[in-house]
């Protein structure tokens, strides 16, 4: 060692250059749809719920840039196949985890049957739901909902199917009687129902098979820089492993709803 240059300070050298190298450089946009209290608009317009809390304490944990942009899923989804997604946020796993995408799985999620009360069969179970005649079954186009309802949803006679584009539409017709029912996760559809004093007006039933989503991150790389993913990947890690994400998501259903529909998922 340089006997002129001070160890404390070839220690705080080391610190700085260890800090740079660790440091995010990226800058990077997550699309977002409304999804009741995942992501919505509060009264002064700003995007604000579960997904945005999400982001901001992923970017703060990570030291990433990332901003909040909201699209309609379908636009989300042909993006993501074009490599213009980087990040994103409460989305469930449709298929292999694979380079350039990365997944990180954060919370377990029970999905519902919505149902119009005035709608419902005599006796309200989902299996019952799925066979009543002429009960319409509604859906957003570009939303996974799981390989089992997915599976039933085709198989339905084409009269007894809707398809909106965006979750706004299909609550709205909801709300007017022009569908009868809807798979959405408690997250989803519980802001509505309390928004519109609607909850006497709707039963949700569990699915009779796996209803279960797993909901996390997908981390795109490229276009993510891949130091950059490993500070997001360990910070979305270390939000499932201390339980922020189940507190961030209880904050909006309380924590009666959150017990009974919510899990932390296990590491893959």
């Amino acid at each position: 060692m340089n006997p002129w240059f001070p160890r404390s300070a070839l220690t705080l050298l080391t610190a700085i250059t260890g800090a740079a190298e660790a440091a995010c450089a990226g800058r990077y946009e997550m699309p977002i749809t409304h999804l009741g209290y995942a992501a919505y608009r509060d009264a002064q317009g700003n995007l604000a719920g579960y997904m945005i809390d999400e982001m901001r304490e992923l970017a703060r944990r990570s030291g990433c840039v990332i901003e909040a942009a909201d699209y309609p899923v379908e636009r989300i989804r042909v993006m993501s196949t074009k490599g213009q997604v980087s990040v994103k946020g409460f989305t469930s796993l449709d298929g292999p985890v694979a380079p350039p995408m990365y997944w990180v799985p954060t919370l377990q999620q029970d999905v519902r049957l919505l149902v119009r009360r005035d709608r419902a069969p005599a006796d309200p179970s989902f299996d019952a739901a799925m066979r009543a005649p002429g009960l319409v079954i509604g859906v957003v186009r570009g939303l996974y909902y799981g390989d089992a309802f997915d599976a039933l949803f085709d198989a339905l006679p084409e009269a007894r199917k809707d398809i909106s584009a965006t979750m706004d539409d299909l609550l709205r017709k909801l709300a007017a009687g022009r569908i009868d029912a809807s798979p959405l996760l408690p997250v989803e559809y519980v802001k509505w129902l309390r928004d519109q004093h609607l909850e006497h007006q709707f039963i949700s039933l569990p699915f009779s098979r796996d209803g279960t989503l797993t909901t996390g991150w997908k981390f795109f790389s490229p276009p993510i820089a891949p130091g950059d993913l490993k500070l997001l990947i360990r910070a979305a890690e270390s939000m499932r492993d201390d339980g922020t994400d189940l507190k961030l998501i209880m904050h909006y259903l309380g924590p009666d709803e959150a017990r009974t529909t919510v899990r932390i998922a296990p590491p893959r």
